[in-house]
């Protein structure tokens, strides 16, 4: 269980970096958004499909699906050879601007 927890904080650190508005790279998060977001990457790491957790199928993109955290964040799921994986972990702002960088 510690491998899906390292992996999120090297995934919302790199997500965070530059978002900041204070330049601060480190966002604190609360407990509750860092357990679910570890039991989501389990249950990809384990083979079950992203929308039987309750994503949300990506129109603009394929293979990609998006996941409410909670009311300020979001998580990307992509399609990575023959499994799925945990893409990062967004704050909404970020998310949306994510998804208009990746349409281009």
């Amino acid at each position: 269980m510690l491998k899906p927890l390292k992996k999120l904080l090297i995934s919302v650190k790199k997500s965070c970096e530059g978002s900041c508005s204070s330049g601060k790279a480190n966002k604190i998060l609360p407990n509750s958004l860092l357990k679910k977001s570890v039991e989501v990457i389990t249950e990809l790491e384990n083979g079950i499909h992203p929308q039987s957790l309750g994503a949300k199928k990506l129109r603009c993109l394929p293979n990609h699906y998006r996941i409410r955290m909670s009311h300020s964040y979001r998580m990307l799921i992509g399609f990575d050879e023959k499994k799925w994986i945990s893409l990062g972990l967004y704050t909404r702002q970020n998310f949306t601007t994510l998804l208009n960088r990746r349409r281009r």
